[in-house]
Parts: structure tokens; C-alpha cells; sequence
């Protein structure tokens, strides 16, 4: 009986001290990707003001004849080697930059608008797909327009970095805390190798590009939940693609739209509902502004240039998209 006793009194015992253990673990794991996803955001905020700073002050100075083209969109766009594009276009005049943001939707680009306006580029090349018209980011608060800044903080959480975060050791965790709103090292946050590249300044290669075979892309499913169920957020992001076109139409700004290319595998993976959805939307931006748009969704099916069934490699080898970019700036450029 004393037996029986001792090993329960033993394994209450264990229990005890694993329960505030695997808390320590979840607490700590939960603080590291809350930090590095808002260190991140942060890192994103500092680089924006960073670059329009320089820009505008190169614009204000400029006695030269200098002629800047932006390339706007989200992950699918950062894959434009803007080095290679600005050696097509055959100009030592014109300056490529691709300020594309991985995640990014027009809603929080709009924030940017007033920015990109001020540094006064002669072309803006903006790349859209059916992943900037749906959802998938569920955990955004709302917002109303017009209230760029404070959508974008709102959305991006800057407010909460350190809500909801279960502190293990809570010294630890208020000198962590301390150290890193003075200063964050980005080496701390990924310690992968990147590629920073002066005319891509909102995005961090990574070293190695890869092409995957037509084997690893059938194994692969869309990233995104294609569903387009949120009507709300979906009607934001149309409103908020008019604005940004109209703004840059009334500031004598080209722009020029363009849908990003994805692979049949991602492209089959979609409704007809959606399909009919999104050229119903690209019938009406074409109606209303008066532009053509460029189709580039289905260009590149069966070319080996693919990273993943959403987005083009960047990989050295994968040269079409951007021989594809260039050309439609140079037709813009002389009409």
C-alpha cells in the first residue's frame, strides 16, 4: 500500500515539474515567432522610409535626365530580376527598381501611394492575381477607408508586438525586449544567406534559386486558400487598385497592370466562378481607366523556369519573365 503511494505521490511529482516545462517551451516558441514576424515588419516600415527618403532626395537634386520605373505587386512580382530588366531596356537614363513585398495586397500598398507619387516615376508596372482579391490573412483587424496609415500599422500589428505573449523568464524576456527596440539584427531573426539588392530594396533573396522539376510542381497545391469567400475584403482590394490607378492617372503617372504568371497546376486548382470573377474585374479596370491590361497568367505553362506553381525562379537561367517586363515598359515608353 505504502508502495502504491509513494509512486503516485512520485508521479504527481513529475507531472508537476513537466507541466511548467513544455509552458516554458510553448511560451518561448510563441515569443520567438512573434517577435521575428514583427521584427520583420518593423525591418519592413524602417527599409520603406529609408528608400522614398533617398529617392525623393535624388529626385529634388536630380539636374540629370533620369527616368524612374517602379514595379508594384506582392511575391509574384519579386521575381523580376530588376538588374536584368534595366539592361534590356538599353538606357543608362532609366532606373528599374522592383519595390514588390511578399504578402502584399493593394489595401496596404495604398499606404504607399503618396510616397511613390512624391519621387515622381515616369512608369509604374504593377503586377495583380486572383491571390489579391481574396482573404487568406484571417487575422487582420478591420479598417476604414480613407485611413492609409492607420490601415497599415493596423494591419501590420505594430501595436501588439508584445501582446498575448507568455513570458518563462520574465527578466529575460524585459531585457530581450529592451535590447531589441533599440536595435534589431536582422542576422538574428534568419540566419539563411541573403542577397540584398540596391534596386530591390523591400526583399532579401535567398543565395541558392532553385527550378523544380515538373515532378516536384505535381506534388504541389496553392499556398493560399482560393475560396474569395470574404466578400468585404475582397470589394477593399478593388477599391483600393481604382484608387491607386486614378491617383497616378491624375498626377500624370503611366501605369501599367499586368496579371502575374502561374503555373497550370495552380491555375487549374481554381474555379470557373473565380476565373470568371477575376476577368470580369480586369474587363472593368480596362473599361473605366482606359488601359490595356497584360495577360501573363498562362505565358509561361511548360517552360522550366518555375520555383513553386505560384511563382517564377529567379534562378539565372529563368530569363523570359523579365525579358517579358522589359518589353512592355518599352513599348510604354515610346508609344
Amino acid at each position: 500500500m505504502e508502495k502504491n503511494q509513494s509512486i503516485k505521490i512520485s508521479t504527481i511529482a513529475i507531472i508537476a515539474l513537466l507541466i511548467p516545462f513544455i509552458l516554458l517551451i510553448l511560451s518561448e516558441n510563441i515569443w520567438n515567432e512573434n517577435f521575428s514576424k514583427n521584427a520583420n515588419e518593423i525591418k519592413l516600415i524602417e527599409k520603406k522610409e529609408l528608400f522614398f527618403k533617398e529617392t525623393m532626395e535624388l529626385v529634388k537634386n536630380n539636374s540629370s535626365n533620369q527616368r524612374t520605373i517602379f514595379l508594384l505587386g506582392s511575391s509574384h512580382v519579386i521575381r523580376i530580376n530588376a538588374t536584368q530588366v534595366d539592361e534590356l531596356i538599353l538606357d543608362e537614363n532609366v532606373k528599374i527598381y522592383n519595390l514588390g513585398i511578399s504578402a502584399d495586397q493593394p489595401t496596404t500598398r495604398l499606404n504607399d501611394l503618396d510616397k511613390i507619387i512624391a519621387t515622381n516615376p515616369e512608369i509604374v508596372v504593377y503586377g495583380i492575381s486572383y491571390r489579391d482579391f481574396e482573404f487568406p490573412y484571417q487575422n487582420l483587424p478591420p479598417f476604414d477607408f480613407p485611413e492609409p496609415q492607420h490601415i497599415f500599422y493596423t494591419q501590420l500589428g505594430i501595436g501588439n508586438i508584445f501582446d498575448n505573449v507568455f513570458p518563462s523568464n520574465p527578466q529575460w524576456l524585459t531585457k530581450n525586449i529592451l535590447k531589441n527596440i533599440v536595435q534589431i539584427n536582422p542576422s538574428e531573426i534568419n540566419k539563411q544567406e541573403k542577397i540584398i539588392q540596391s534596386n530591390t530594396p523591400f526583399f532579401e533573396y535567398d543565395k541558392e534559386a532553385i527550378i523544380k522539376t515538373n515532378k516536384d510542381l505535381k506534388k504541389m497545391k496553392p499556398t493560399l486558400e482560393m475560396s474569395w469567400t470574404d466578400t468585404n475584403q475582397k470589394m477593399k482590394n478593388i477599391y483600393a487598385l481604382n484608387k491607386i490607378i486614378t491617383e497616378l492617372h491624375k498626377h500624370e503617372i503611366k501605369i501599367i497592370i499586368f496579371t502575374t504568371p502561374l503555373h497550370e497546376y495552380y491555375l487549374n486548382s481554381l474555379s470557373d466562378s473565380q476565373k470568371e470573377q477575376f476577368l470580369e474585374l480586369k474587363k472593368q479596370l480596362t473599361e473605366k481607366h482606359k488601359i490595356e491590361i497584360q495577360n501573363f497568367e498562362e505565358k509561361y505553362n511548360g517552360l522550366n523556369i518555375w520555383a513553386d506553381i505560384s511563382h517564377i525562379s529567379y534562378h539565372k537561367n529563368a530569363t523570359e519573365y523579365n525579358k517579358d517586363i522589359a518589353e512592355i515598359i518599352l513599348m510604354e515608353m515610346n508609344p
